[in-house]
């Protein structure tokens, strides 16, 4: 079935995914100040190319300081989709003219588009893809207990947004730079009312009572490793508590396996990947991605790119 400039495509359980002809095969690109991570989405490309959405994807350096120049020269490839990586996340929004409430809440972006107009607009695909791992893996959590951060970082931003979304009224932060998590506590207070933050020093972590029902970790070991110490007791946790782990990679499986040993329910970053991807394209290409079977494929690829 094919309407003006459109065509509708059957996908597996009745489903049907809408893309553009003439957008047949869309190109996007991964902008990161960090390792790549080309496995994992070289992975969703081919996973789009079976619901008949044939893309192009590359990986493409860039700083900070120079975010700018580098999405405009990706922009000149004729690239309409970005995903950013790494630290880039909160540099984002200040560089395009186009953003909704929630960019102006978040101060962090890590996606783009760019309409027929040429106007850019940001997005946060880790905010949305947090809020489904919540609807579909937590729904037994206890909102009335604290929910514990680590890390001042851009995804914290996206963390916390969705935290306070589902309810959660006390949130602790910590992190090894405490001027960079005050700073970012400031801005939490200005932007959510009735939510009580506080900040813990990083040396305090192994002080503190088993008050909370959820911790989030922002943080590569290889980026903070003396932060394992602190964290290795898993005392700030409920029994039975969630350890939701963000970064990708081998590189913090002991922590993990604490976790788990400490009795926590443990959701790696490959899940929070999976439900983060599923969000991006539903958005972009109007595609239903089996998180379970993308997710297998992820822990495949991963264990490969660990490897080599």
């Amino acid at each position: 079935m094919r309407e003006r400039g459109r065509e509708s495509i059957r996908l597996s359980g009745g489903e049907t995914a809408v893309t553009a002809v003439a957008d047949a095969k869309p190109m996007w690109v991964e902008v990161t100040d960090a390792e790549s991570q080309a496995w994992r989405y070289q992975c969703l490309s081919e996973f789009l190319s079976r619901a008949g959405v044939d893309t192009a994807f590359e990986s493409v350096h860039g700083e900070r300081e120079t975010l700018a120049e580098a999405i405009a020269d990706v922009r000149r490839k004729g690239v309409r989709r970005m995903r950013f990586g790494g630290t880039l996340a909160d540099r984002v929004p200040s560089l395009t003219d186009n953003s909704t409430s929630l960019m102006l809440t978040l101060k962090a972006a890590d996606a783009l588009e760019i309409d027929a107009q040429g106007r850019m607009w940001p997005s946060n695909v880790l905010q949305d893809g947090f809020m489904r791992m919540v609807a579909h893996d937590l729904r037994d959590l206890d909102l009335g207990a604290g929910a514990f951060v680590v890390g001042a970082t851009a995804d914290a931003r996206a963390c916390v947004a969705s935290l306070v979304r589902v309810g959660f009224r006390r949130v602790n932060l910590t992190d090894a730079d405490e001027e960079k998590a005050l700073k970012l506590l400031a801005e939490f207070r200005s932007a959510y009312f009735n939510v009580q933050f506080q900040f813990t020093r990083r040396l305090l972590v192994t002080q503190l009572p088993g008050v909370h029902s959820i911790a989030v970790n922002t943080i590569r070991l290889q980026d903070d490793p003396t932060h394992l110490n602190e964290l290795f007791y898993f005392n700030f946790l409920k029994s039975g508590g969630i350890w939701v782990e963000l970064p990708l990679g081998s590189g913090n499986d002991d922590l993990l396996n604490e976790a788990r040993s400490a009795g926590a329910q443990v959701q790696p970053g490959l899940n929070l990947a999976a439900y983060c991807d599923q969000s991006w394209v539903e958005s972009s290409f109007r595609v239903k991605l089996d998180t379970v079977s993308y997710r297998d494929e992820l822990a495949r690829r991963m264990g490969s790119a660990s490897s080599s």
